[in-house]
């Protein structure tokens, strides 16, 4: 009895580590053309919560609906961090060899903005797929919040 229980457990999470794998996979097909790394970020995130929360087995009509629905916004809000993480990036290489205190100091705060965009795009696109806001404009001030 006791090996049976272990060995349904074996299975149960065989079952879900290849389901995640699945999914990551899926990401990371989605996100070749880098300008849609923003609809399958959002699209990762709400496959995998109706996988983990609620038991959804078609993971892939999920993930799928998901980068369908979310395409346009997850979109724009990902182009326009994309390019402020790119204009931060060139920046990072100008001041990359400080020599000066102020170099110095440039190099910190474009280190730091460049944390507080790459943490709000992460939240944007979780925000997205949960539907909680109106708008791309919306969703980046609620997520700079």
């Amino acid at each position: 009895m006791n090996k049976k229980m272990n060995f349904e457990s074996f299975l149960a999470l065989g079952e879900k580590l290849t389901y995640i794998m699945a999914l990551g996979l899926l990401f990371i097909l989605c996100s070749v053309p880098v300008i849609t790394v923003g609809a399958s970020a959002t699209a990762l995130n709400k496959a995998m919560k109706l996988y983990v929360r609620y038991g959804e087995k078609r993971i892939f009509q999920a993930f799928f609906g998901a980068f369908i629905k979310f395409f346009k916004p997850a979109t724009l809000v990902w182009l326009l961090n994309l390019i402020i993480i790119l204009i931060l990036c060139f920046d990072l290489l100008f001041y990359g060899d400080a020599r000066t205190w102020v170099q110095t100091a440039g190099m910190i705060v474009i280190t730091i903005s460049l944390m507080v965009v790459i943490f709000e795009t992460t939240v944007s696109f979780v925000m997205i797929s949960e539907e909680l806001t109106k708008g791309v404009k919306d969703t980046i001030v609620c997520a700079l919040k």
